[in-house]
Protein backbone atom coordinates (compact mmCIF):
# COMPACT_ATOMS: atom_id res chain seq x y z
CA UNK A 1 0.00 0.00 0.00
CA UNK A 2 1.41 3.46 -0.98
CA UNK A 3 0.07 7.15 0.97
CA UNK A 4 0.01 9.63 -1.41
CA UNK A 5 -1.44 12.64 -0.57
CA UNK A 6 -3.10 11.17 2.76
CA UNK A 7 -5.30 9.08 0.71
CA UNK A 8 -4.29 5.66 0.89
CA UNK A 9 -4.22 3.30 -2.81
CA UNK A 10 -4.60 -0.44 -2.40
CA UNK A 11 -2.98 -2.50 -5.31
CA UNK A 12 -3.57 -5.46 -5.48
CA UNK A 13 -0.58 -6.86 -7.22
CA UNK A 14 2.76 -6.02 -6.32
CA UNK A 15 3.84 -4.32 -9.52
CA UNK A 16 1.49 -1.78 -9.22
CA UNK A 17 2.37 -1.37 -5.82
CA UNK A 18 6.54 -0.97 -7.41
CA UNK A 19 5.23 1.43 -10.16
CA UNK A 20 3.85 3.77 -7.56
CA UNK A 21 6.90 3.49 -5.37
CA UNK A 22 8.93 4.30 -8.56
CA UNK A 23 7.06 6.99 -9.39
CA UNK A 24 7.16 8.65 -5.95
CA UNK A 25 10.80 8.19 -5.69
CA UNK A 26 11.65 9.03 -8.67
CA UNK A 27 9.32 11.86 -9.69
CA UNK A 28 6.98 12.62 -6.41
CA UNK A 29 8.87 15.92 -5.63
CA UNK A 30 8.47 16.93 -9.81
CA UNK A 31 5.08 16.02 -9.38
CA UNK A 32 4.15 17.68 -6.19
CA UNK A 33 6.25 21.29 -7.11
CA UNK A 34 3.46 21.02 -10.40
CA UNK A 35 0.99 24.10 -10.25
CA UNK A 36 -2.90 23.27 -10.49
CA UNK A 37 -2.58 25.09 -14.00
CA UNK A 38 0.31 22.27 -14.80
CA UNK A 39 -1.69 19.32 -13.62
CA UNK A 40 -4.72 19.51 -16.03
CA UNK A 41 -2.17 19.68 -18.99
CA UNK A 42 0.49 16.18 -17.56
CA UNK A 43 -1.28 13.18 -18.60
CA UNK A 44 -0.65 9.71 -17.57
CA UNK A 45 0.47 6.84 -20.48
CA UNK A 46 1.32 3.32 -19.00
CA UNK A 47 1.65 -0.10 -21.12
CA UNK A 48 1.20 -3.65 -19.72
CA UNK A 49 0.77 -7.10 -21.23
CA UNK A 50 -1.94 -8.20 -18.95
CA UNK A 51 0.49 -7.10 -15.95
CA UNK A 52 -2.17 -7.93 -13.54
CA UNK A 53 -3.76 -11.06 -14.73
CA UNK A 54 -3.38 -12.73 -11.67
CA UNK A 55 -5.79 -9.81 -10.16
CA UNK A 56 -8.27 -10.72 -13.33
CA UNK A 57 -8.27 -14.62 -11.91
CA UNK A 58 -8.54 -14.38 -8.50
CA UNK A 59 -11.79 -11.70 -8.76
CA UNK A 60 -13.24 -14.27 -11.52
CA UNK A 61 -11.85 -17.42 -9.70
CA UNK A 62 -13.81 -16.46 -6.28
CA UNK A 63 -16.97 -14.80 -8.35
CA UNK A 64 -17.31 -18.36 -9.89
CA UNK A 65 -17.09 -20.89 -7.23
CA UNK A 66 -18.21 -18.87 -4.35
CA UNK A 67 -20.54 -16.03 -5.76
CA UNK A 68 -20.25 -12.41 -6.94
CA UNK A 69 -21.92 -11.36 -3.70
CA UNK A 70 -18.68 -12.76 -1.81
CA UNK A 71 -15.43 -10.89 -3.83
CA UNK A 72 -13.80 -7.93 -1.82
CA UNK A 73 -15.27 -5.17 -3.70
CA UNK A 74 -11.78 -3.82 -3.69
CA UNK A 75 -10.67 -6.52 -6.18
CA UNK A 76 -13.26 -5.27 -8.91
CA UNK A 77 -11.24 -2.09 -10.30
CA UNK A 78 -8.03 -4.16 -10.73
CA UNK A 79 -9.81 -6.78 -13.68
CA UNK A 80 -10.19 -3.14 -15.34
CA UNK A 81 -7.19 -2.61 -18.17
CA UNK A 82 -6.97 1.29 -16.95
CA UNK A 83 -7.11 0.55 -13.45
CA UNK A 84 -3.63 1.07 -12.92
CA UNK A 85 -3.38 4.48 -15.47
CA UNK A 86 -6.60 6.07 -13.48
CA UNK A 87 -4.79 5.24 -10.07
CA UNK A 88 -1.30 7.43 -10.44
CA UNK A 89 -3.99 10.57 -12.32
CA UNK A 90 -5.60 10.53 -9.21
CA UNK A 91 -2.77 9.94 -6.60
CA UNK A 92 -0.98 12.89 -8.19
CA UNK A 93 -4.11 15.13 -9.25
CA UNK A 94 -2.86 15.11 -12.89
CA UNK A 95 -5.77 16.15 -15.18
CA UNK A 96 -4.75 15.48 -18.29
CA UNK A 97 -4.95 12.57 -20.41
CA UNK A 98 -4.69 8.73 -18.98
CA UNK A 99 -3.98 6.25 -21.42
CA UNK A 100 -3.68 2.39 -21.14
CA UNK A 101 -1.80 0.67 -23.66
CA UNK A 102 -2.25 -3.30 -23.46
CA UNK A 103 -0.67 -4.35 -27.51
CA UNK A 104 1.62 -7.04 -25.52
CA UNK A 105 4.83 -7.57 -24.30
CA UNK A 106 6.39 -3.79 -25.96
CA UNK A 107 3.08 -2.42 -24.37
CA UNK A 108 5.48 -0.13 -21.86
CA UNK A 109 7.67 1.64 -25.02
CA UNK A 110 4.49 1.88 -26.94
CA UNK A 111 3.20 4.14 -24.09
CA UNK A 112 6.35 6.02 -24.03
CA UNK A 113 6.15 6.60 -27.88
CA UNK A 114 2.63 7.59 -27.25
CA UNK A 115 3.70 10.25 -25.00
CA UNK A 116 6.23 11.51 -26.51
CA UNK A 117 3.67 11.68 -29.66
CA UNK A 118 0.97 13.72 -27.62
CA UNK A 119 3.41 16.20 -25.98
CA UNK A 120 5.09 16.86 -29.65
CA UNK A 121 1.53 17.47 -30.69
CA UNK A 122 0.61 19.67 -27.89
CA UNK A 123 -1.88 17.66 -26.75
CA UNK A 124 -0.07 17.31 -23.06
CA UNK A 125 2.51 19.99 -22.10
CA UNK A 126 3.99 16.69 -20.42
CA UNK A 127 3.37 12.86 -19.79
CA UNK A 128 4.15 10.31 -16.96
CA UNK A 129 4.73 7.33 -19.15
CA UNK A 130 6.27 3.82 -18.49
CA UNK A 131 4.81 0.20 -18.27
CA UNK A 132 4.83 -2.78 -16.29
CA UNK A 133 4.83 -6.65 -16.68
CA UNK A 134 4.43 -9.46 -14.43
CA UNK A 135 6.05 -13.32 -15.53
CA UNK A 136 2.43 -15.12 -15.82
CA UNK A 137 1.83 -18.01 -18.22
CA UNK A 138 -0.16 -15.72 -20.99
CA UNK A 139 3.06 -13.64 -21.21
CA UNK A 140 5.57 -16.87 -21.31
CA UNK A 141 3.33 -18.98 -24.09
CA UNK A 142 3.59 -15.49 -26.18
CA UNK A 143 7.31 -15.99 -26.35
CA UNK A 144 6.70 -19.53 -26.75
CA UNK A 145 4.44 -19.11 -29.39
CA UNK A 146 6.31 -16.19 -31.35
CA UNK A 147 9.87 -18.20 -30.98
CA UNK A 148 11.47 -15.64 -29.13
CA UNK A 149 11.76 -17.53 -26.05
CA UNK A 150 15.72 -18.57 -25.40
CA UNK A 151 16.33 -22.50 -25.61
CA UNK A 152 19.27 -21.88 -23.30
CA UNK A 153 17.33 -19.46 -21.03
CA UNK A 154 19.94 -16.99 -20.92
CA UNK A 155 20.44 -13.50 -21.45
CA UNK A 156 22.44 -12.41 -23.97
CA UNK A 157 21.12 -9.33 -26.06
CA UNK A 158 24.07 -8.44 -28.18
CA UNK A 159 26.19 -11.74 -28.41
CA UNK A 160 26.48 -13.48 -31.82
CA UNK A 161 24.76 -16.67 -30.90
CA UNK A 162 21.96 -14.84 -28.90
CA UNK A 163 19.07 -17.39 -29.17
CA UNK A 164 16.04 -15.34 -27.48
CA UNK A 165 14.61 -13.60 -24.64
CA UNK A 166 13.94 -14.71 -21.22
CA UNK A 167 10.41 -13.73 -19.30
CA UNK A 168 11.17 -11.62 -16.52
CA UNK A 169 9.22 -8.89 -14.33
CA UNK A 170 9.54 -4.64 -14.93
CA UNK A 171 8.40 -1.72 -14.09
CA UNK A 172 9.86 1.38 -15.33
CA UNK A 173 8.49 5.18 -15.64
CA UNK A 174 9.69 8.48 -16.57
Amino acid sequence: MLFRNDRRIKMDHPLASHLLATIEHDLGQFLEELTAEEKEHCGVALGSAYAHLSSYFAYYQTGTEQGYQLVNPRHFPSTMPNFFTVEVNNAYSLWGSSTTVGSGLAAGLEAVGYAVAATERGEETAMLAGGLDELNDFNQHLLDAAGLRAPSSSVRPFATDRDGTVPGEGVGAL
